[in-house]
């Protein structure tokens, strides 16, 4: 599946039918800044399976972007990753 069509489920799914439990925590999320950019962005969405619901300790975090956003999610994702 190629990643845009995959972030796109994962940002359709049902957020309400998801427990904090089955969550990843962003805190133990780590990313090696010396990987390239692309191989960050790749473990992260690997690692915390959906970009846009994550837990932070016990707050259930849902990210939404604006439709009109001229920004796409990998772009906005990879300023994120890159600041960290």
């Amino acid at each position: 599946m190629v990643l845009g069509e995959k972030l796109e489920k994962l940002e359709n799914h049902n957020f309400e039918k998801i427990s904090i439990k089955e969550l990843i925590d962003i805190d133990h999320i780590c990313i090696d800044d010396n990987c390239p950019h692309k191989d960050r962005i790749n473990k992260y969405i690997k690692e915390i399976r959906n970009p846009y619901n994550f837990k932070l300790d016990d707050i259930n975090i849902k990210i939404e972007f604006l439709e009109d956003s001229k920004k796409s999610f990998e772009e906005i994702i990879s300023k994120i990753i890159v600041s960290n």
